[in-house]
């Protein structure tokens, strides 16, 4: 990790020169994951899965349009990652119509950041970890290996160039604080359990989250976009959350007695049930028909969900 420092031409650099993303589909992890790394926190995947809340949420557009996955209310996510030792900071949100003084407001507080030795990250269709600045702009991070054109891993200061026309972009940064990890668990299932009970606090119209996250998906494949590219992204996201949500509970089994082992381990099953469901209703090959049916079988597997998350926490204690 680099802080600010002046090279031998005079031009103003800072960079985390050891600073990387993790491949999932799940971008937003990729940067989590990759910034406790840089922070030299042990946390394994499905900790930062688990632990966030991420590994529970579904969100889909009611035309499984392939922004499901970035569209939602971070609020109770960003609460869980402090308990891995993490804050966000947001630092705004900008389109094309945001005015110069604004945008170089934001580099601004971003070099400082970067300068303290604190990661930061963005979001313009895809998250990305900003690696760096130089007189110029910023180097940002490709989310998974062989990308080339998109996203963009370059930011020119003023102009943002790079993104085109079309600019929704949101900045973060990532301070660290002090982890709480007697914490995590019981945080993490009561968000889950608000996840499904409380579906209108994560997603608006037209999304949809908790288990109407699948009649919306349901519905989407009736009206035609079962074959689109956002039901492939779609499934590769939230099939992965179940994996690592199954992966996670897993590990609370093997740090629980008996009866509440037994109940982490049911739900992990469950869970890793969903998570291959949802893999195969991505396949671009699949008739209407079938993958209807493969998501009709996965809500109905996590519609037991709630019940038995509700087990789990009376067996913990």
């Amino acid at each position: 990790m680099g802080p600010g420092r002046n090279n031998p031409g005079g031009r103003c650099m800072g960079s985390l020169e050891a600073i990387r993303m993790y491949p999932y589909s799940t971008s937003l992890m990729g940067v989590v994951k990759g910034i406790l790394d840089y922070y030299g926190m042990a946390v394994p995947d499905s900790v930062a899965f688990g632990a966030s809340g991420h590994a529970f949420l579904m969100n889909i557009h009611e035309a499984l349009c392939p922004s499901s996955p970035y569209c939602w209310d971070r609020s109770s996510f960003d609460r869980l990652l402090r308990n891995l030792g993490l804050e966000i900071v947001h630092l705004g949100f900008y389109t094309a119509q945001s005015c110069p003084e604004d945008r170089s407001a934001v580099e601004r507080r971003m070099r400082e950041f970067i300068d303290r030795g604190v990661p930061c990250a963005l979001c313009n269709m895809e998250n990305q970890i900003v690696s760096g600045y130089d007189g110029t702009g910023f180097d940002t991070l490709a989310p998974w290996p062989g990308c080339t054109d998109f996203p963009p891993r370059r930011l020119t200061s003023a102009s943002w160039s790079e993104l085109g026309s079309e600019i929704h972009i949101s900045f973060s940064a990532y301070p660290k604080c002090e982890p709480r990890p007697g914490s995590q668990v019981r945080d993490a299932l009561e968000a889950a359990l608000d996840m499904y009970g409380n579906p209108s606090k994560y997603s608006q119209d037209p999304y949809s989250s908790g288990l109407g996250a699948y009649d919306a998906w349901i519905g989407a494949v009736g009206s035609g976009h079962g074959g689109s590219h956002g039901n492939w992204w779609n499934s590769r996201v939230w099939s992965e959350c179940r994996r690592m949500a199954s992966c996670w509970l897993d590990q609370v089994a093997m740090c629980s007695d008996g009866p509440a082992a037994a109940a982490a381990l049911e739900l992990s099953g469950m869970y890793g049930s969903v998570s291959r469901l949802l893999a195969r209703a991505g396949n671009r090959e699949i008739d209407g028909g079938a993958e209807t049916a493969l998501l009709r079988e996965a809500r109905s597997l996590e519609a037991s969900a709630p019940s038995m998350i509700s087990t789990l926490l009376d067996r913990l204690g």
